[in-house]
């Protein structure tokens, strides 16, 4: 009897560099003032893997799949991720350029990928590989954090925009 063969995957294209990526972040990654609780940032640590659970990539949504508009960017990623998990109102996205990622990656010595890996199921989704599965480049990460995220909004002001 012949063995049946896996059907091929079809080869999806990286996120271009012009492009933008959403990265969820929980209250505990979010930098809020202390008096206004407006969102200014976010910590390295929201792009750290979880070892736990033996990641391969970090989880984000590739923005430009859901909309040119930048409101309603943020509103389709906070929707494709309430749909697998509760996001709650202290919780942030984070906007990252594409091109910027890749760049802080080999800055560091890293060759850092941003792979489509949207479905159905989970439209826009997307992953970066080739950060260190270990964490171990605290340097990177703050790079991530710092010079790559273009902007952060918290989930309270998104679900308060006008539905686009």
């Amino acid at each position: 009897m012949a063995r049946r063969r896996k059907p091929k995957q079809v080869r999806r294209p990286d996120v271009p560099h012009a492009d933008h990526i959403a990265r969820y972040c929980n209250p505990q990654r979010v930098i809020r003032n202390p008096v206004t609780r407006a969102v200014e940032g976010v910590f390295p640590q929201a792009f750290e893997l979880r070892q736990k659970l033996n990641e391969q990539y970090l989880s984000t949504h590739w923005m430009e799949y859901f909309s040119t508009d930048i409101d309603a960017q943020f509103q389709g990623v906070v929707k494709a991720l309430r749909k697998k998990l509760t996001v709650g109102p202290n919780s942030a996205i984070a906007k990252l350029n594409a091109g910027l990622v890749v760049g802080a990656g080999q800055t560091r010595g890293h060759s850092i990928r941003i792979r489509d890996r949207s479905s159905p199921t989970d439209p826009g989704y997307a992953g970066i590989y080739g950060t260190p599965r270990d964490n171990s480049d605290a340097e990177l990460l703050a790079l991530l954090a710092n010079e790559c995220c273009v902007r952060v909004r918290g989930v309270d002001q998104i679900d308060a925009m006008p539905i686009q």
